[in-house]
């Protein structure tokens, strides 16, 4: 992802976000419609910023080991939601994984970081 298509993503997901607001409550922007707009281009962002090829092709190609840490993170864990452990396990095995190989891998993929 290129620095134009990065700031052509924060822009689109701001718009929309305004855009669809504007809509729903009749063209009245107000500041707090604003800073409600400008929260969702900071959580663009930060996605952005966390976002990496390699991680993106290594979850895909161990979904099932990852469901499977998942589920015994659900299990010995009181109170995580599958939701969060799936987040852990995926941090945990990529932290374990050779990340530069799979960056190696992902490079030449276009890909949308909202799929």
């Amino acid at each position: 992802m290129t620095l134009a298509t990065a700031k052509d993503t924060i822009a689109r997901k701001f718009t929309n976000y305004r855009n669809n607001y504007k809509r729903k409550h009749e063209n009245r922007l107000t500041d707090n419609d604003l800073y409600e707009a400008m929260k969702h281009a900071g959580s663009a962002l930060v996605d952005l910023k966390s976002y990496s090829k390699g991680r993106n092709l290594f979850k895909k190609r161990h979904l099932d080991e990852i469901s499977a840490l998942r589920d015994d993170i659900v299990r010995n864990t009181p109170g995580i939601s599958r939701v969060g452990a799936f987040q852990k396990a995926l941090k945990t095995l990529w932290s374990k994984a050779d990340q530069q190989h799979w960056e190696t891998q992902a490079v030449g993929d276009v890909e949308d970081i909202y799929e």
